[in-house]
């Protein structure tokens, strides 16, 4: 994969950008005129739901389109400091905010948010893994922050005293196959805790990949600029390759490399549908909203949906017990929206290739209104 030190990053227009649970639709608050210079953590803008902040040492400016671009001419390294110190609550979340941490574990939920709507005699969750569970968060906490994480942990104590921690990063018990990093489903099969909607007031949740962020902002300082992208390369024969790398928000990603034995990526998770790129198009990276490549030799979009065979296989893979099935009938009451979590398995594993994830999420929708 290439990136030019020279070449811009781009950070997203307020139309394309999203943090929270509204996109971005109030006036741009910017930060100083452009262009003009920025350093690693510095504002760029933000409005009531959240801000973006600068991924580089270097020069920002405005181009026609309102998008913000930033070209690195520094130090490309954040220079970090540990500092192991406890502080009150407010400092806590000003802290949280100033260095824009989002909830990994969540869409469009803020760890700033998360703290403030946590009742203080809930439960805290620490599970060790990440929705899709491609990269081991709890290996690289415990070989570089294991001080760090403790610590953390008696900082939270001493920030809700009445509530209960509940850590399972030692738990041998655990399946460490997918779904089990959806949080919905691990509070159901750890807590037995079945709700429509996660219960945030009740249980602040951390998964692995969070928990970094989280020592990484309060102990070193380190603004949410970057993060460990995972690369799956799924080869002819279906064996996949793994890579991860560090990589800045905006940055410009060509993948022209990789176009003859992988012309095609989608991004995230390979157990749900989505849009399917070309790898000859350059991609801007957006830490928000991605966190992983799935490379293939070729397109999903060229297996075309068959007739159901009736083998059942959607139902017995299903790990709710939802009976995804049933959206095949015309009598879709019978499927179990609420019990659905949205992992995407009965899609993955059916062999007519129906795309049930998106029929999953056209129900839902129908719930909600």
């Amino acid at each position: 994969m290439k990136t030019d030190k020279a070449s811009p990053f781009y950070i997203p227009t307020l139309s394309e950008f999203k943090l929270s649970n509204k996109i971005f639709q109030t006036p741009i608050a910017l930060y100083g005129e452009y262009p003009r210079r920025v350093s690693i953590g510095d504002t760029i803008f933000e409005d009531e739901n959240g801000k973006i902040l600068s991924s580089v040492n270097g020069i920002a400016s405005i181009d026609l389109t309102d998008q913000i671009n930033l070209v690195q001419d520094g130090n490309l390294k954040f220079q970090s400091k540990k500092e192991l110190s406890q502080f009150g609550k407010s400092e806590f979340l000003n802290k949280l905010n100033k260095y824009a941490l989002i909830s990994l574990d969540f869409k469009n939920k803020s760890i700033f948010e998360l703290f403030k709507i946590f009742k203080p005699d809930g439960k805290i969750v620490f599970s060790p893994f990440t929705r899709e569970n491609f990269f081991s968060y709890k290996d690289l906490i415990l070989e570089n922050f294991k001080e760090e994480f403790e610590f953390f942990k008696v900082h939270l104590e001493k920030l809700f005293p009445d509530a209960s921690l509940l850590d399972f990063f030692n738990d041998k018990t655990l399946n460490k196959e997918y779904p089990i990093g959806i949080p919905e489903y691990f509070i159901n099969k750890k807590l037995f805790i079945n709700e429509t909607k996660f219960p945030h007031e009740n249980i602040l949740y951390f998964g692995g990949e969070t928990i970094f962020h989280l020592i990484r902002t309060l102990y070193y300082n380190i603004p949410f600029h970057e993060r460990l992208i995972q690369f799956l390369f799924i080869e002819k024969k279906g064996k996949i390759k793994k890579e991860s790398k560090w990589l800045k928000n905006g940055t410009k990603l060509d993948f022209t490399e990789f176009e003859d034995e992988f012309p095609f990526f989608s991004l995230n998770c390979f157990y749900k549908s989505d849009k399917i790129f070309n790898s000859k198009e350059s991609f801007n990276l957006d830490i928000y909203s991605t966190y992983g490549f799935i490379f293939s030799t070729k397109s999903s979009a060229e297996n075309l949906e068959q007739e159901c065979s009736d083998c059942n296989d959607c139902n017995y893979f299903c790990p709710t017990n939802a009976i995804p099935r049933n959206l095949l009938y015309r009598e879709t009451s019978k499927f179990l929206v609420n019990q659905c979590i949205e992992c995407g398995i009965c899609s993955l594993i059916c062999p007519s290739k129906i795309d049930l994830h998106s029929k999953i999420k056209t129900e839902k929708q129908k719930n909600e209104n």
